[in-house]
């Protein structure tokens, strides 16, 4: 190859990321921005929604979370799906509870189906999302 010719497989791997280290970085970023999401439903639905706030939230969390699910797991370097699924089931339930209102007993939040199934929500449909777009992904080194 001449020297004045650009080499692209040069130009193609500064571009495509491949260590494990971006992986978790994707991972972890998009656990923080579904989770962000939701905790502007938290904080901002009971100004909006009055007491019907709770009730909504526990149904957009899990629609977010798939919304996220899907950018995330469109990438090839997205991690095993069960692993995702923990991990943004994981940031939720710590962004949710850091904001938790001061007067609330811990208690009884935990205690809450409100926390709890939009929670088990996440985890399962974000692995049913990984699992299935995972398996329409082609392989990215076949075997001849």
């Amino acid at each position: 190859m001449p020297m004045g010719d650009p080499d692209q497989s040069g130009a193609r791997r500064a571009t495509h990321r491949d260590s494990a280290g971006d992986s978790k970085v994707r991972l972890v970023g998009h656990a923080f921005a579904g989770a962000a999401i939701c905790a502007a439903l938290l904080v901002g639905g009971p100004l909006l929604l009055g007491e019907s706030a709770l009730v909504v939230h526990a149904i957009l969390v899990p629609l977010v979370f798939i919304g996220v699910s899907v950018r995330y797991f469109r990438a090839p370097d997205a991690r095993p799906p069960m692993l995702s699924a923990l991990v943004f089931a994981i940031t939720l339930a710590a962004v949710e509870l850091a904001l938790v209102d001061a007067r609330l007993r811990p208690a009884a939040v935990l205690e809450s189906v409100a926390f709890w199934i939009p929670l088990a929500l996440v985890f399962g449909l974000s692995w049913a999302t990984g699992s299935l777009l995972a398996t329409r992904r082609p392989d990215p080194d076949p075997e001849p």
